[in-house]
């Protein structure tokens, strides 16, 4: 991986015009970093990616990377500012909206995160740019920004639509990944922890939604119930 890093950042300065290779070195840093993540592999990836922002400034992906890199290592502050930045490259990107309300709560912004939440949860239903669905697929960030609001003390109607997006979403996202399992490990991209994540989540999602008065919701509770225990 290093040797791999160090190749990609030299093919980056050649051609220092690509923005793409420097958020490739960016991700390959990043791999780098370990767990728990190395703070010097973190902030070298952050350059990389700040890099990405400054030769692609429409592109979202550095300003992204950059943010959650910096919240990881420990520098919120700025990451704030390159997380505020993306969400305004990408307004109706959901990766880029929860990235910036994690940004804000590292800082104590609590508020402002949720709205931001709410912002990203809204587009559930929408069509939101340069996110093209796969056929059965939905993004899994659509899931934790409600259930973000679901935890932040919000009005119980608007907690229990919360949980009815975010499961809605976690099914979706969960059947399709399963589907597709083996071609997503060959592609590298077979995130274990992710998935323990969002199958916790769907317990959660389930416990929060199985006493509904709406049978809808009872039913969407013992589909994540079974998905999160899968």
């Amino acid at each position: 991986m290093a040797r791999a890093a160090d190749m990609a950042r030299a093919a980056a300065r050649r051609a220092a015009f690509s923005g793409d290779l420097w958020v490739k070195v960016g991700k390959m840093e990043e791999g780098r970093a370990g767990l728990p993540p190395s703070a010097a592999h973190l902030r070298a990836a952050a350059e990389a990616y700040k890099t990405a922002a400054g030769w692609c400034p429409t592109d979202p992906a550095g300003y992204i990377g950059a943010a959650r890199c910096l919240r990881l290592a420990g520098q919120a502050k700025e990451a704030v500012l390159w997380g505020c930045r993306g969400a305004e490259v990408y307004p109706r990107g959901p990766v880029a909206l929860v990235e910036y309300a994690r940004c804000l709560e590292a800082v104590g912004r609590t508020k402002d995160a949720v709205e931001v939440y709410r912002r990203a949860m809204a587009l559930a239903d929408q069509d939101y740019g340069r996110c093209v669905p796969l056929s059965g697929w939905a993004d899994y960030h659509l899931a934790i920004a409600a259930a973000a609001v679901a935890r932040s003390g919000a009005a119980a109607s608007e907690k229990l639509q919360a949980w009815r997006v975010a499961g809605k979403v976690l099914v979706k996202y969960l059947q399709w990944s399963a589907a597709y399992a083996p071609a997503l490990l060959i592609a590298g991209r077979g995130d274990a922890a992710l998935r323990d994540e969002l199958r916790s989540l769907a317990l959660e999602a389930a416990a929060a939604l199985k006493h509904s008065a709406e049978i809808g919701d009872r039913q969407l509770a013992a589909r994540l119930a079974a998905l999160g225990g899968s």
